[in-house]
């Protein structure tokens, strides 16, 4: 599946939420940062990778 850069950001901050909640156990929000990490990586290939033509 493929999201758009909205979709990751309403995703990020969905999990920061989470990740604040009083009761949350410590595996868990440790499973959270690991999915937080992976998609904001993603966000930074993903405009890393944007190529745009070159005048040749």
């Amino acid at each position: 599946m493929i999201l758009s850069e909205k979709d990751k950001k309403i995703i990020i901050s969905a999990l920061k939420k989470e990740k604040r909640r009083l009761f949350t156990s410590q595996s868990k929000a440790s499973d959270v940062q690991e999915v937080i990490d992976k998609i904001e990586q993603s966000r930074r290939n993903s405009k890393t990778n944007e190529v745009t033509p070159s005048k040749l």
